[in-house]
């Protein structure tokens, strides 16, 4: 397809990325994949901005890792035998590009549930994400994604390492943080990606790496957001700024968030006893705060749930791991009398 500067930068990167024969190639070798993701499917949103593509064709046209796509069609293999599974198909078709991690958050909680339960199902008709009846009780689960402008992040970091692997993009952890939404993203991503259309910016930034770095590329504005490029050459500290801010702070104000965020959601005030299973992986900020209170012995920061929850627990797991009890953080209640919440989820 022929490109031209009238299209935003992140179209033309996009579609100079995704190698299509690659991606019929791993359809038909991931059954469960292809039975999800059809090329049609992903093809239609060639077109769709922000991000030009599907979040599934932007993994299969650029990832080289087996590795990922066999846990994922293994997960999606476990996902599509449980009953109502056609209810999930809206996040099958979106094109948000978070949606991925949605998707495979949910399917690890299946397929954790699936351990540790019986009658595992999807919600036929609105509701919570998942039941299952564990320990004689049957339960609603509720899965939950801390996307916020992690997912934003995320797409401009790989489509930056597919122009060089050497440049890197950086943010202030544990600080607030806040890039444009909704409409205003794609503007957001052509100004930031403009320049990496053009190789020769690319490689003069290469030739100027090789001599001192790190390159600074996109400098910081009204949001901390860096992209930069690291190199060969002799290493200048303070070019690229970067500032950590409260960890236990900014963790109490993620989980709140998040208690916040469902507390009104998918008709979980008419469905108990509910669990609100969250995954925090795409924060860094989060994911060093709890490094750090685990490390410091520090305690989690309470959480107060609406009458509408009844359980909250936390985990930090990518494509690549399995949910365990052990990384399944029951944030509240901190003590419970159940052997349902007990056995779903471990209270440190």
């Amino acid at each position: 397809m022929q490109m031209t500067n009238s299209h935003p930068a992140q179209r033309q990167l996009v579609h100079r990325f995704i190698d299509w024969n690659i991606v019929e190639q791993w359809l038909k070798r991931f059954p469960a994949i292809g039975r999800a993701f059809p090329i049609n499917l992903l093809r239609s949103h060639e077109e769709t901005p922000p991000y030009y593509c599907h979040y599934m064709a932007w993994r299969l046209g650029t990832w080289d890792d087996e590795t990922r796509f066999a846990r994922l069609d293994e997960l999606l293999a476990g996902a599509e035998s449980l009953p109502n599974w056609s209810a999930e198909e809206p996040l099958l078709k979106s094109p948000e590009f978070g949606d991925f991690w949605s998707l495979v958050w949910q399917s690890q909680v299946a397929e954790y549930l699936c351990g540790i339960g019986s009658d595992v199902q999807w919600a036929p008709s609105g509701g919570p994400d998942l039941s299952a009846h564990v320990e004689s009780e049957k339960w609603y689960v509720e899965c939950y994604t801390y996307h916020k402008s992690f997912d934003l992040v995320l797409f401009i970091e790989e489509v930056v390492r597919q122009v060089d692997a050497s440049i890197c993009v950086r943010y202030d952890k544990c600080m607030p943080f806040s890039l444009p939404k909704d409409l205003k993203r794609s503007e957001f991503l052509d100004r930031t990606l403009s320049n990496f259309v053009d190789p020769a910016y690319v490689e003069c930034a290469r030739s100027m790496a090789r001599k001192e770095y790190p390159v600074l590329l996109h400098p910081k504005g009204e949001n901390s957001l860096v992209v930069y490029m690291e190199g060969l050459g002799t290493y200048v500290s303070g070019i690229v700024p970067t500032r950590t801010g409260d960890s236990q702070k900014y963790l109490e104000n993620a989980l709140n968030e998040v208690a916040r965020a469902k507390q009104n959601a998918n008709k979980l005030d008419i469905h108990h006893p509910n669990l609100v299973a969250a995954n925090l992986s795409l924060s860094d900020g989060a994911f060093s705060a709890f490094n750090r209170a685990d490390q410091l012995k520090l305690s989690i920061p309470d959480v107060l749930l609406s009458p509408n929850l009844d359980a909250l627990a936390v985990a930090m797991i990518g494509i690549d791991k399995r949910l365990e009890w052990s990384r399944f953080r029951r944030i509240a209640p901190t003590i419970t009398e159940s052997l349902a919440l007990n056995k779903m989820t471990c209270a440190v």
